[in-house]
């Protein structure tokens, strides 16, 4: 079997300067001192308190796609949860569909399946004679309450997003009323929302040392540019470069920080680059942020059952006959959605040698009341730092160092994972029994089931 590696080698040659740059990529060097400071101001030693003795539990999710010559796909989603008392609960479901839309599509609804079955996992340990004080899940509960509420791909299933923001919806608040607090962990996260934040402060200092350097009019040119940097990147820097020629090196600061912004640094990155000692980071409420989030919720808080013409537009023409319920019924849902607690989000280093960990919780378990339909962006909460060291040494109780970052989501992935060869050699084989007929994938994964 060739395995390229002298052609590996020819590249490594030739890039290796460019790809030790990207592991290791910095900040733009007239912003390193002022974010360093920033950095630090907002880095938190670990707590010390006692450990507190706590029921937990932990759930994780795994599933699998197959696709067949029919055009026909296969889902396997499953859910295992575990606690600290033993307890344990299976959940799985799966069903053959038909689908329209892209491969990105269809794995956007595995993903949320399985995030379904996770969901519903949680839900069975709230019925516990003894219900846990703490759920961790594996995961942002930020991104959960970010996805895009629109049909499904899967024919017959396209009202099934609804379904899943009811139950997460309904999971959060039980846990509210029940005094349960849940923890979503991220070992892997892409999130820039602290760096940003840093960026913004600098941002609005260098804002206010142009007031009288720069006309009026152009200072709120430069803050067009920024607001319309994600979306409109080549208007934002067009207008920018007519700015910078006409003010020249005065800009330059503002210069580096549009550029900053764009570069697309991870909150780790940062954390690794900067932190010297094990800690966390400040406390950020998080609201709907992009552009294109703020205007989704107001949609759907303004005119929700507009909202659902327009995003459920196949959904509807397939249930004709129960329009109406559909509507009603997506309603009720998307006020439960709007009426989504904001989420509170922080970055956990518990080794300098590891990586970071984010933790997401509701904003209710700090005593805050704000929604997802009437707060926009995000804020430090500076002073909500020590209302988070009870919940970090919940997680410190979990850590089993650099190859574990989390006992009880660990022994939970462990008992969940599926596996490639699950599918081919337990769950086809069971199927193509069942149903009495031979299997014949794709031809992107050709391998028969005979019955």
């Amino acid at each position: 079997m060739p395995h390229f590696i002298d052609l590996f080698q020819e590249v490594l040659r030739k890039k290796k300067n460019h790809m030790r740059e990207m592991i290791n990529r910095d900040l733009t060097s007239s912003l390193q001192n002022r974010f360093k400071e920033l950095f630090h101001h907002h880095w938190h030693p670990l707590p010390k308190t006692q450990s507190p003795d706590a029921h937990i539990f932990a759930v994780d999710g795994s599933g699998g796609l197959r696709q067949y010559s029919t055009g026909a796909l296969l889902y396997v989603a499953r859910a295992f949860g575990i606690s600290n008392h033993g307890k344990t609960f299976r959940v799985l479901d799966a069903d053959i569909f038909l689908a329209r839309g892209g491969e990105e599509e269809i794995r956007k609804y595995l993903t949320l399946k399985v995030e379904y079955m996770e969901l519903l996992a949680a839900i069975q340990s709230l019925k516990l004679t003894e219900s846990p004080s703490y759920i961790l899940i594996d995961g942002s509960l930020y991104g959960r309450a970010m996805h895009l509420v629109k049909e499904a791909a899967a024919e017959g299933d396209r009202d099934f997003p609804l379904h899943y923001m009811e139950t997460y919806c309904n999971l959060i608040e039980e846990c509210r009323q029940k005094g349960v607090i849940p923890i979503g962990i991220s070992k892997d996260s892409r999130a820039e929302f602290f760096r940003n934040k840093i960026l913004d402060w600098i941002c609005i200092e260098k804002l206010e040392h142009l007031k009288g350097i720069i006309e009026p009019e152009d200072l709120r040119a430069l803050r067009y540019c920024l607001k319309n940097l994600d979306e409109k990147p080549h208007h934002a820097l067009a207008r920018f470069s007519r700015l910078k020629e006409k003010y020249g090196e005065v800009l330059d600061c503002f210069e580096d920080l549009l550029d900053e912004y764009r570069r697309g640094m991870s909150d780790f990155q940062v954390i690794k680059n900067h932190a010297q000692t094990p800690g966390y980071t400040t406390p950020i409420e998080l609201g709907p942020a992009r552009p294109n989030a703020i205007r989704r919720f107001r949609a759907m808080r303004d005119n929700p059952e507009r909202y659902l013409r327009l995003r459920f537009r196949n959904t509807l023409a397939d249930m004709r006959e129960q329009e109406n319920d559909l509507l009603k019924y997506g309603v009720t849902v998307l006020k439960q959605v709007v009426n989504f607690p904001t989420v509170v989000s922080f970055h956990l280093l518990m080794d300098t040698r590891d990586t970071p960990i984010r933790v997401d919780i509701p904003s209710w378990v700090i005593g805050l009341n704000h929604h997802m339909g009437e707060f926009e962006g995000s804020q430090f909460l500076e002073e909500k730092v020590d209302a988070v060291t009870t919940i970090i040494e919940v997680l410190k109780r979990g850590y089993a160092g650099l190859r574990n970052y989390n006992v009880w989501l660990s022994a939970a992935d462990e008992r969940v994972r599926l596996k490639r060869r699950d599918i081919d050699e337990i769950y086809e084989p069971l199927l193509s029994r069942e149903l009495g007929l031979t299997l014949i994938h794709s031809r992107r994964y050709r391998r028969v089931k005979y019955p």
